[in-house]
């Protein structure tokens, strides 16, 4: 269990993430929700390959955390849960996520065919989902050529989704600097023999959660 966390000011309702043991996530988020907590953890579906089948298995989008809302004040029931190890903090003071991470995480648990985890260490431009379920998160192009998927970071916990686009459209909305988007497309088709729609990818800045 983490001590010594200071409390955040104020008593208005926050997205926190939660890390728990390997695996308990599940067991974690419905613990939770029995004690009267928002509490949710995105799924995705993982298909693996056997010797003689491939089966589809419901994994954790964000392996080892689960993400609760909650008041600042209400951090001891919350550390007491089993399977919790504590709640994700900044040096000694305990942050909600930012709007845009807890709001892009609740609108993914709704949703589990597109997304995937992934590295965050893609580079081109910054986008927002125009269009279908997720519309309105904003992320980063990172494949070129035919598969199209949109990185979203969440930068306090340092980890980041694939969302598959290739039934959505996205808008760029921060250009790559000194080039534009045409000569972007132009030299990923050179690179990947493409004669379709490719779409560079960006690198978003990533605060170190201690």
């Amino acid at each position: 269990m983490q001590r010594g966390l200071e409390q955040h000011e104020g008593n208005q309702l926050g997205c926190y993430a939660v890390k728990v043991q390997s695996r308990s996530e599940d067991n974690v988020s419905e613990a939770l929700r029995f004690k009267g907590f928002d509490a949710f953890s995105p799924t995705y579906i993982q298909q693996r390959r056997y010797s003689d089948r491939i089966k589809r298995v419901r994994c954790a989008l964000f392996p080892g955390y689960v993400f609760v809302r909650m008041g600042a004040e209400e951090l001891l029931p919350i550390v007491a849960t089993a399977g919790v190890s504590y709640i994700v903090r900044s040096g000694k003071s305990l942050h909600p996520l930012p709007p845009e991470e807890a709001d892009a995480i609740g609108r993914l648990c709704k949703i589990e065919s597109a997304c995937e985890p992934c590295p965050t260490s893609a580079v081109g431009q910054r986008v927002r989902i125009e269009s279908g379920p997720l519309q309105g998160i904003q992320g980063i192009l990172t494949s070129v050529g035919k598969n199209h998927h949109v990185v979203v970071p969440i930068n306090s916990i340092f980890r980041s989704i694939r969302i598959d686009t290739r039934h959505t459209f996205v808008k760029v909305i921060e250009p790559l600097s000194e080039q534009s988007s045409a000569e972007v497309i132009q030299q990923a088709c050179a690179r990947n023999g493409s004669h379709g729609s490719v779409w560079p990818s960006f690198t978003g800045n990533s605060d170190r959660v201690v």
